[in-house]
C-alpha cells in the first residue's frame, strides 16, 4: 500500500489495557444505576461499594452514567470531525468513532495527534 492511501486508512488502537478497564467501569456503572443486586460478589469490597452506592446514591450514580455516556459521544464525535478534516476513508472514520465511543479519551488522544502530512503533534 502506498504512503498516501496508508495515510488514509489510518487507524491505531490504544494499548489493551483500555479495552478491559474503560469497558469493565462503563458497565460496572450502568448494572449500579439500573439493577445494583445483580453486581456479582466476585468483586468483593468493589461489589459491596457499588450495591452502596446504587441503593443509597442512585441520583448521583444515574447522572454519572448519562454524564459518561454524553462524553463518550461527544468525543467520538470530535474524532470524527477530526477525521473529516484529515480526509480519512469512511472505513477508518468508522473504526475511530466506535473505538472512541467505547474507550473515550485514550482513542480520542491517538486521533488528535494524527497529522496527514506523517508528522506526529508534539506532547
Amino acid at each position: 500500500m502506498s504512503g498516501p492511501s496508508r495515510q488514509r486508512n489510518y487507524y491505531e488502537a490504544p494499548h489493551l489495557f483500555w479495552f478491559f478497564i474503560i469497558p469493565f467501569g462503563l458497565t460496572l456503572l450502568a448494572v449500579t444505576v439500573y439493577k445494583p443486586d445483580a453486581i456479582p460478589d466476585i468483586l468483593g469490597p468493589l461489589a459491596t461499594f457499588s450495591r452502596h452506592l446504587g441503593y443509597e446514591h442512585h441520583a448521583m450514580m444515574h447522572i454519572a452514567w448519562i454524564a459518561s455516556v454524553l462524553a463518550h459521544f461527544a468525543e467520538s464525535l470530535v474524532a470524527v470531525n477530526k477525521c473529516w478534516r484529515s480526509n480519512l476513508t469512511s472505513g477508518a472514520t468508522f473504526k475511530w468513532w466506535l473505538q472512541t465511543f467505547i474507550l473515550g479519551f485514550p482513542s480520542l488522544q491517538m486521533i488528535l495527534r494524527f497529522r496527514p502530512d506523517g508528522h506526529k503533534k508534539r506532547e
